[in-house]
C-alpha cells in the first residue's frame, strides 16, 4: 500500500471546508431571495395589524440579503377592527 502525502489530507479539509461554505452561502441567498418575501409579509400583516388593532395590507416585500435590506411596497392600512 503507498503512503499518501502529508499534504494531500490537508488539501482535500481544506475543499471540503470551502465546498460547505459556498453550498451554505448559496442557501442562505436563495432562501433570502425566495422565503424571506412571503414570509416576513405574512408576520408582518398579522402583528402590525394586531398592535395598531386595524387590518394591515402590504403589495410586496422586497429582500436583499446580500445588502442586509428590506423594501415594503404599498404598505396600507383597510379598516379598523370591530
Amino acid at each position: 500500500m503507498e503512503d499518501q502525502p502529508a499534504g494531500s489530507s490537508t488539501r482535500r479539509r481544506v475543499i471540503r471546508g470551502v465546498a460547505v461554505l459556498a453550498i451554505l452561502g448559496a442557501l442562505y441567498t436563495l432562501a433570502g431571495f425566495f422565503l424571506a418575501p412571503p414570509l416576513l409579509r405574512f408576520l408582518l400583516v398579522k402583528h402590525v395589524g394586531q398592535l395598531l388593532r386595524r387590518e394591515v395590507s402590504i403589495l410586496q416585500v422586497r429582500v436583499n440579503p446580500l445588502t442586509l435590506s428590506a423594501t415594503l411596497l404599498g404598505l396600507g392600512s383597510r379598516r379598523p377592527w370591530p
